[in-house]
């Protein structure tokens, strides 16, 4: 099967790094193949040898990006295809789901709303939880429901 993971990888964050090294030979030992969705994609695929696409639009700047760069578009049509090639999504890495970053969140809900769109199963794995916000609790209420599992790094996430 080829599994496609999602995280933030690639930025030079060791936590995140070894957290993908885990996923990659988790996956590989049960015959998966992993196609990797960072933000620097290019990083990723010099660093640990895989194949790597970027993350789907999610703020202004990268949106902009996509309408007026037709070589980012192509990449991103990329992305879109190793999405539909999948089998499975794997969200994994640290703390993905921070409320004090705003950005962050817009970012990872981007994320899913593709996987979802792509009607793709999903897991959670590796994550820490830091959601304050009632209103991020209850946004991210069905993505935590539909997931096909979820695996935390702490009991306060595992609360969550």
């Amino acid at each position: 099967m080829r599994i496609a993971v999602f995280g933030n990888y690639g930025v030079m964050n060791l936590g995140d790094d070894l957290i993908l090294s885990g996923i990659v030979k988790t996956l590989e030992a049960q015959g998966h193949t992993p196609i990797v969705f960072s933000g620097n994609p290019d990083q990723v695929r010099r660093q640990f040898g895989l194949e790597s696409r970027h993350l789907f639009p999610a703020g202004i700047r990268s949106i902009l990006r996509y309408l007026f760069s037709a070589p980012y578009r192509d990449k991103i049509r990329g992305s879109y295809e190793a999405l539909r090639s999948s089998d499975a999504v794997w969200f994994g890495g640290g703390g993905l789901f921070v409320d004090s970053n705003p950005k962050a969140m817009m970012i990872w809900w981007r994320q899913w709303q593709a996987v979802k769109k792509a009607k793709k199963p999903y897991h959670i794995v590796a994550n820490s939880f830091e959601l304050r916000s009632l209103w991020w609790r209850r946004i991210l209420k069905p993505w935590f429901q539909q997931a096909q599992s979820i695996s935390v790094r702490d009991r306060a996430s595992k609360a969550i």
